[in-house]
């Protein structure tokens, strides 16, 4: 059953994407976009259980996508170019290396053309939690066009590197 309020069944998504289960916060998220499809809420929401859910297909990369990070091949100053490429580069491993993330914060810009989501990404081995921000510029047509990750990979590189 849907909430009687937008606001209330974004609340409720949230609760539920948070807590992992992505199928009924995509439900709710999709309820409320069905009855307003500009909810920025909504949208926002339901990219982040997307992304959650593992499914590389939902997310709205451009064809011509930019990415770079510590960990593309040759790290943050060379960047992974084109959906397929980022989906066997970057995507395929993932499964495999997180165990898991947790949102602490997102923004959105006014005029919509980037997001930035502050997130922790817990690694299976060497069992580390990163602290991540993500920063994605997206087209006018609501498409990923450059994705930028900042965080410290030393936890994946160095284990053991606080202690020293």
């Amino acid at each position: 059953k849907q909430p009687d309020s937008k606001e209330a069944a974004v609340a409720l998504a949230d609760c539920e994407r948070r807590l992992g289960d992505y199928d009924q916060a995509l439900a709710l998220y999709d309820g409320v976009l069905k009855s307003d499809p500009g909810s920025l809420p909504a949208k926002e929401g339901k990219g982040l259980a997307l992304m959650g859910k593992g499914d590389f297909d939902a997310i709205p990369y451009d064809n011509d996508v930019e990415l770079r990070a510590p960990f593309c091949p040759g790290g943050s100053s060379v960047p992974i170019v084109g959906r397929s490429n980022l989906k066997e580069v970057w995507w395929a491993p993932m499964p495999s290396l997180v165990a898991g993330t947790e949102v602490i914060d997102t923004y959105v810009n006014e005029n919509l053309s980037a997001v930035t989501v502050e997130f922790l990404c817990r690694i299976k081995e060497p069992a580390c939690i990163l602290r991540i921000v993500d920063r994605f510029k997206i087209n006018a047509e609501g498409r990923i066009t450059s994705q930028e990750n900042f965080f410290d990979p030393r936890d994946v590189t160095h284990p053991g590197w606080r202690d020293a």
